[in-house]
């Protein structure tokens, strides 16, 4: 019996790590996620769903988009903003082939994931390749 329990035990943690959606912290808990799953296209993207200083001191109003390469999109606000997109599950725990868009710089960066545990996800924003790049780590706020 008790053999059953741990499989049953490990069968449930390896498909709970396997599920990304949901709200995450990101690094320094200066925002607030939300993962979702395209159906149609089978991949991941990411959407700024709290910001923990919603307002901009300067203007006394909420963050926008300032530094957007587009300039038609610099008066949109950060809540609400895409911040990753495209990303396709590769295994278990890996998912590449996405973008990750940061506001504070308005450059787009190549990214991968790696699922470390249930409630936490390492994400990789590089140009070029992998190796040169910087890594954030988001904890689950809630699934």
């Amino acid at each position: 019996m008790a053999k059953y329990l741990l499989l049953a035990s490990l069968l449930f943690h390896s498909l709970a790590h396997a599920d990304i959606t949901g709200i995450w912290n990101s690094d320094g808990n200066e925002s607030q996620i939300r993962i979702t799953l395209d159906s149609k296209t089978a991949t991941y993207f990411g959407t700024i769903t709290a910001i923990s200083d919603p307002i901009d001191n300067e203007t006394g109003k909420p963050w926008l988009d300032k530094y957007n390469p587009d300039p038609e999109k610099r008066d949109q606000p950060i809540l609400g903003l895409q911040l990753m997109r495209d990303f396709k599950k590769k295994s278990k725990t890996k998912y590449n082939d996405g973008k990750i868009y940061d506001p504070k710089s308005g450059k787009t960066y190549s990214g991968t994931i790696t699922q470390s545990d249930t409630d936490t996800l390492r994400l990789r924003g590089y140009i070029g390749i992998s190796l040169i790049g910087r890594t954030t780590i988001w904890k689950r706020a809630e699934k």
